[in-house]
């Protein structure tokens, strides 16, 4: 016989911290496609742990100044000629005034070509942690998890 699942009232989000939270990981994806970089320091905390992991990558978390987070993604963003990252699959936990979260995402990114441009794609998790704060939930980690990778497409 199953025995009853519980769940501790401190890890269920509620409904308005889950949407807030997903809302954070959604503009971040929108922000960076659309390069409103001015818009993406206020979803960071001042000190951000990023993390990369990938086929061809086991990055260690390193603590980034938010500013450094924004200046590298736009310089990497700025190479390219289009981005598009979808975003799903969100699992969101709570605890008082931290979070974490896992989303799902492929990311197209549309490069110059000697033919003209290529799509790139990818696609893997992302695995945020935040800090509840006056202004609202922050990132306060985000590792990039790359699950695969593809770099045939035409």
């Amino acid at each position: 016989m199953n025995s009853p699942r519980t769940t501790s009232p401190a890890t269920v989000p509620t409904t308005a911290d889950r949407l807030d939270l997903i809302t954070v990981c959604s503009r971040l994806g929108h922000h960076v496609d659309f390069r409103e970089w001015d818009r993406l320091p206020a979803l960071f905390a001042p000190s951000v742990l990023v993390r990369h992991t990938g086929s061809d990558t086991r990055g260690e978390p390193v603590p980034t100044p938010r500013d450094a987070v924004v200046a590298q993604w736009r310089e990497a963003r700025e190479r390219v000629l289009a981005t598009h990252h979808l975003v799903t699959n969100h699992l969101v936990s709570v605890t008082g005034d931290t979070a974490t979260a896992t989303a799902m995402f492929q990311s197209t990114h549309v490069v110059p070509g000697e033919s003209g441009p290529r799509r790139l794609a990818r696609g893997g998790r992302y695995v945020y942690g935040f800090a509840r704060t006056a202004t609202g939930w922050q990132i306060t980690a985000i590792t990039i998890e790359v699950l695969w990778d593809d770099r045939t497409l035409a």
